[in-house]
């Protein structure tokens, strides 16, 4: 083994032990396979998986252990799901990301976007079907949601009007979550690749490249369209709440690919006037926009799907002479 070898295993280890210790911090585990994705790119043959593997493995575990007493019953089960999910989808989107490194960037993101829109659609089914241990389960994060904000509402005085009231909210949050579920995996997943690739290509142009390439096939504009009426369909005729959701996440979720275009083309627009602005700066003005800005941050979401559905029959990125684009469709 070389001196650059050991020093790679120990980035490794220290990458990996990073990830373990994100999982458990709150919003950072959103964002647990960030570190080793970053070390993926150490390697360049079979081991670059090695690290994402380790480190999901361990995190699943590790949950699997802390939640071990919850096996006895159905909804306990359904509640070591929701503990497992998160780490789990982020984890195989992220072998994914890495097991297709040198790829195009659209085919490696919509391969690893695939994997949480999947498993999303696959839960909301899974409750569905265990109807009554996720009664059960339900009924105790109703009266745990209800609980927490008495307490810090109300000071933990009881009062049968507050607490259907809230009741009411709860299960409006949860059909919302529900509804939203695999964009919003999609997103997380789409944010750990990105963060690490900025990190791994820092000091370089790259990234900012791949995005500007970015430009979806001009017939998924249909699925676009399609999806959207389904949608407006589904409300029309009152169907289900199953089938309502299951069609809004994926016509959200190929909105957000829309999103992306959208991102691209502001990305085109900007460099010609700034043309040191990267992708990765402008992914943070976006974030901090989102965050901090209510209201504004829908006008720009919205506007950015409207730029990237419209770009289907109007071209808003002239070729020059500095850039040349390559061709998804």
């Amino acid at each position: 083994m070389t001196g650059q070898d050991k020093r790679n295993v120990t980035a490794t280890a220290v990458a990996v032990g990073l990830s373990v210790l994100f999982s458990y911090l709150d919003l950072l585990s959103l964002l647990y396979t960030i570190p080793v994705i970053v070390a993926s790119s150490w390697y360049r043959d079979g081991r670059r998986l090695l690290p994402a593997a380790v480190a999901g493995f361990l995190v699943v575990s590790l949950t699997l252990v802390s939640n071990r007493e919850a096996f006895g019953t159905d909804s306990g089960r359904l509640a070591i799901l929701i503990a497992l999910f998160i780490p789990v989808v982020v984890w195989i989107s992220a072998l994914l990301w890495i097991g297709l490194d040198g790829k195009r960037f659209l085919t490696r993101f919509l391969a690893s976007s695939a994997v949480p829109v999947i498993a999303s659609l696959a839960v909301l089914v899974v409750f569905a079907v265990q109807a009554d241990a996720a009664k059960v389960l339900d009924g105790y994060f109703s009266k745990t949601f209800v609980d927490l904000f008495q307490e810090i509402a109300i000071h933990g005085e009881a009062d049968p009007v507050v607490n259907a009231n809230l009741t009411k909210l709860y299960r409006m949050v949860v059909q919302v979550m529900g509804a939203v579920l695999g964009p919003m995996m999609m997103t997380v997943c789409g944010v750990n690749a990105f963060i690490a690739l900025s990190i791994q290509q820092k000091g370089t142009v790259r990234l900012t490249e791949k995005v500007l390439t970015w430009r979806l096939p001009q017939d998924w504009v249909w699925a676009f369209l399609g999806l959207w009426f389904t949608v407006a369909l589904g409300y029309f005729l009152s169907w289900p709440y199953l089938v309502k959701a299951l069609v809004i996440n994926v016509a959200l979720s190929v909105s957000l690919l829309y999103e992306l275009q959208g991102f691209a083309i502001l990305l085109f627009w900007l460099r010609k006037r700034h043309v040191t602005l990267t992708a990765g700066k402008l992914f943070g003005w976006v974030i901090v926009l989102v965050l901090f800005l209510p209201g504004m941050n829908m006008v720009g979401v919205l506007a950015l799907l409207v730029v990237g559905v419209l770009e289907t029959w109007f071209e808003f990125r002239r070729k020059d002479k500095e850039i040349s684009y390559e061709n998804h469709s």
